[in-house]
């Protein structure tokens, strides 16, 4: 299916220059000569969840309602990633290319426009598009896997519990059957019936517990190896316009010539983002005014592995084995002890009403468990206030299975 874009120029003769560039490279191009066409076009008082183009390519200076003005409506609906928008401007009006830029426009590009310009910037912002909704979907399903998941473990745990009295009525009944014989033969049979009937019951009630238990265990998933830059660097494109409304300083600090791990891209994507967008979350909450969020990737050997993370059984993670660790490093308040204990159990937050589900944690240890990795929480240990998550990942053997 073509993409859709809508062009926006007072200028016939612009409009015709910029519909056959981009009729040419495949778009499948709607014109309208004013702001006030481009609103009605876009049915901007509607507010519809979806936009009806892919793309606008806008020009700033136009009589009336200007593409500055269209623009900032536009972004009362759409951010800049449902609806992405490329400003046509004067090579000599770079006050409006930075005013522009500041109410949400995704790029912009001059007059006389350059064909292959337009068309290459046009094709980034919709490939970026395209990550955002690919991701949006796996975070989706995986979100709603993480209830169905969250919801499961506490069946798993009730299961548990409930075995113990099961277990005790099954002596009481076993009990019962060896005393019939003193009830009045008149009664025996009423005695065994009931008898028989509450051995069924708990038969039947401990197979139930059963498959609760069994349900949720045995998940995996199809890993590759792959190089973890490109698949973090993809998850930190859906993230930037989260990152730059949030206010923090993003520092990247990657492991030169790192080893490819073994991974399911989206799945650890959705993972990392969970993670990323808690730290987000925490320091929107606080105080200091400089927020600054790290992420780096360093090749170690695993260390302090206990009994309760992993086992030594298949290729869980072990003391000694090498590892290519993932830190996201926040500069919020940081955890307690009991807060960092508590951190992974579903619906569990530390966070204000609304601003998490408790379940962005959760979710991240089950898929890195699925990677057969670990992943552990720790308060910084430079001096700085904050949380250090840390992913420790398998290196890819390229001559052995990662099963």
């Amino acid at each position: 299916m073509k993409r859709r874009i809508l062009v926006i120029d007072d200028s016939m003769i612009n409009l015709r220059v910029a519909e056959d560039i981009l009729v040419k490279a495949g778009f499948e191009v709607s014109t309208v000569d004013s702001g006030a066409h481009a609103l009605a076009q876009v049915n901007i008082d509607e507010g519809a969840a979806s936009p009806p183009y892919d793309a606008m390519l806008l020009d700033v200076m136009m009589p009336g309602i200007d593409g500055i003005e269209v623009l900032r409506k536009v972004r009362t609906v759409w951010n800049e990633v449902q609806l992405p928008v490329i400003m046509v401007t004067s090579k000599d009006k770079s006050e409006d290319v930075m005013e522009a830029l500041s109410f949400g426009a995704n790029d912009y590009v001059t007059k006389p426009i350059d064909p292959g310009i337009l068309v290459a910037r046009l094709n980034t912002h919709l490939k970026l598009r395209d990550y955002h909704e690919s991701l949006r979907r796996a975070q989706d399903s995986l979100m709603s896997a993480a209830r169905i998941e969250a919801v499961g473990l506490l069946a798993a745990g009730v299961a548990h519990e409930i075995r113990n009295p099961l277990g005790r009525i099954q002596m009481a009944v076993g009990g019962l059957q060896g005393m019939v014989d003193k009830f009045p033969e008149a009664d025996r049979d009423t005695v065994n019936l009931l008898v028989d009937t509450a051995v069924q019951s708990v038969e039947s009630a401990d197979k139930i517990v059963a498959g609760l238990i069994t349900s949720f265990r045995g998940q995996t998933l199809p890993l590759q190896s792959l190089d973890i830059d490109e698949v973090i660097q993809e998850a930190i494109q859906y993230l930037n316009p989260e990152i730059h409304k949030s206010g923090v300083e993003l520092q990247t600090d990657f492991a030169d010539g790192a080893p490819e791990v073994a991974i399911a891209p989206k799945e650890f994507q959705q993972a990392f983002v969970a993670i990323v967008r808690n730290a987000l979350q925490v320091m929107a909450f606080a105080d200091s005014s400089e927020k600054q969020l790290i992420i780096q990737t360093r090749v170690e050997t695993m260390s302090g592995q206990g009994s309760n993370e992993g086992t030594r059984s298949g290729n869980r993670l072990r003391d000694g084995d090498p590892v290519l660790t993932i830190s996201v490093i926040d500069s919020g308040p940081g955890m307690t002890a009991e807060q960092i204990e508590q951190a992974f159990d579903a619906f569990y937050t530390t966070k204000a009403t609304g601003a998490g589900t408790g379940l962005g944690l959760t979710v991240a240890r089950k898929i890195i468990e699925l990677h057969k990795g670990v992943i552990r929480l720790t308060n910084r240990e430079d001096g700085e206030s904050g949380l250090k998550v840390d992913i420790f990942l398998k290196i890819a053997d390229p001559g052995l299975p990662f099963v």
